[in-house]
């Protein structure tokens, strides 16, 4: 009976991580998402058309944003994400060039779920954004609401749709999340004229933005492997950073 039971633990340890290597399969998941907004809007008086005519009101409807996503997770600590899109489509103008708003790649130092103290790094154009929670939102799960621009001060203009190229980290602490990140950042407005011929380069800007936000979780945990920010979610939880 001692023998038996030997045997099987032996089998039982050797064939554990064949079993936990099993249980992952490379994925590759693509995904979309279209979000439309209709309006009806009573003018004021003496507001006039296209045409010139006198209106009272009016509806319209536009394309606020529209994503086509790819994630991959070649490992069980790797992951990869790619966001192509468009904004603001709407009837006044026909050209609206979707572009790329995401293409990073992270990897788990310290996997979520085994320990209090989590890492996860990663690089490329991202949205990992300081310096607050809202900074790096979802509007997808934002109900009724659109993201206000408010945690984003230099949308447009030092970045990317609120995206930069750099790296990043995040993790927790026990009950502390945090995020940092170290970006370059998009140079703003035109580039300035070279005016010497012994200049390999003119750059406006060689300067690296940093960032970051931290947060004591004191009811329910948040998911520090997502790059997103969940605005409502629909199954019960308790947040209260």
């Amino acid at each position: 009976m001692t023998r038996l039971t030997l045997l099987l633990l032996f089998f039982l340890a050797a064939t554990a991580p064949t079993l936990a290597q099993e249980a992952f399969k490379p994925s590759v998941k693509v995904g979309g998402s279209v979000q439309v907004w209709m309006r009806y809007n009573q003018h004021n008086p003496g507001t006039l058309d296209a045409d010139g005519d006198a209106v009272s009101n009016g509806t319209d409807i536009s394309i606020r944003r529209a994503r086509l996503t790819v994630t991959a997770q070649p490992s069980p600590r790797s992951q990869v994400y790619i966001q192509v899109g468009a904004n603001n489509l709407v009837t006044t103008k026909k050209a609206t060039m979707p572009f790329i708003h995401d293409a990073w790649a992270s990897y788990e130092l310290i996997p979520a779920g085994e320990g209090p103290v989590s890492l996860l790094m990663g690089g490329g154009l991202h949205f990992w954004n300081g310096f607050s929670r809202l900074s790096s939102g979802s509007y997808r799960s934002s109900i009724l609401v659109d993201l206000p621009d408010i945690h984003l001060p230099n949308i447009s203009r030092t970045d990317l749709a609120g995206r930069q190229m750099g790296i990043f980290a995040s993790g927790t602490a026990s009950r502390l999340a945090f995020r940092f990140h170290l970006n370059k950042p998009y140079l703003y407005g035109d580039s300035l004229d070279i005016t010497s011929s012994s200049r390999a380069q003119n750059l406006q800007s060689t300067h690296w933005a940093t960032g970051g936000h931290v947060a004591w979780e004191f009811l329910d945990r948040e998911d520090q492997t997502r790059c997103y920010r969940t605005g409502t979610y629909l199954t019960p939880k308790r947040i209260l950073n």
